[in-house]
């Protein structure tokens, strides 16, 4: 249980990190939309900073996108989104989920099996290969269709040229012999027995740091993370604009209730 509590911090810490350009655009955003509706006049309450009529005065919108556009560039991205919104725990979660189903004792060992045959599958004919071997101390890599396997398995048609098992590398070699492939499978069937809740961990990390990349390139790129989806400062700061005017409409209102029909007048400061 520690060890799935420590990687969903890490998770999380990651998500935030790779979220704060996005987190300060949106503050910087917010700060101007608020401080121009500050700026819609109250007849009750009168100040000379009030220069708007009203909340649905166009200059207010005007006013907002020349500020934001000299503080928060771009305004509007042209490139396009890469990778999903954000590293969310449920998309991570549903991809763990599939990658790796085993829970139990027994379907781990099965798990194992599985695993072991992906990590080191055994070349077949008709199967696309890449071989790395040594020819005249030189190092060669061929890649093609395994046409033939001959002589005992010793000798391998890759395209149009024949290969010894002897001149593969040597980590090449347990792909192509049956032997050496049981032996490479079953060592690694004992490691991710042993080792499954490590192997989960640094798969589930590797996910996430790969949706943090994902997300500071869309950052880069003019976007802005903002309830839960990718956005360009120009909509962050329309959806803003909507939210404060029906705030500033609300407080005129409550004013206005408050005061009625008063004139609100600045009580003087007494004489020392």
């Amino acid at each position: 249980m520690k060890i799935w509590y420590f990687v969903l911090l890490f998770c999380a810490a990651a998500a935030v990190q790779a979220g704060a350009v996005s987190d300060s655009k949106v503050d910087v955003i917010a700060r101007i939309v608020r401080t121009e509706f500050n700026k819609v006049k109250n007849p009750t309450r009168p100040g000379k900073w009030q220069i708007y009529g009203n909340s649905g005065d166009p200059k207010i919108k005007t006013n907002i996108y020349a500020k934001v556009q000299k503080e928060v560039k771009p305004f509007e991205a042209k490139t396009k989104l890469v990778g999903i919104p954000a590293p969310a725990a449920r998309e991570i979660n549903k991809e763990m989920t599939t990658r790796f189903p085993y829970k139990t004792p027994e379907e781990i060992a099965r798990g194992a099996v599985i695993e072991s045959e992906r990590e080191y599958p055994l070349a077949a004919v008709k199967d696309k290969v890449t071989v790395r071997f040594t020819r005249n101390r030189k190092v060669e890599t061929i890649s093609g269709e395994l046409q033939s396997i001959r002589d005992g398995g010793t000798v391998f048609e890759v395209g149009d040229q024949l290969v010894r098992l002897s001149e593969m590398v040597e980590e090449e070699r347990k792909y192509f012999n049956p032997e050496l492939n049981r032996e490479a499978r079953s060592k690694f069937a004992d490691y991710f027995k042993a080792n499954y809740k490590k192997i989960v961990q640094n798969y589930r990390t590797r996910l996430y740091s790969r949706e943090k990349a994902k997300m500071l390139e869309n950052e880069k790129n003019g976007y802005i993370f903002y309830k839960g989806e990718w956005r360009t400062a120009k909509f962050v700061t329309d959806q803003l604009i909507v939210y404060y005017k029906k705030n500033t409409d609300k407080r005129l209102q409550v004013e206005k209730t408050s005061f009625g029909s008063r004139r609100y007048v600045a009580p003087k400061k007494e004489k020392k």
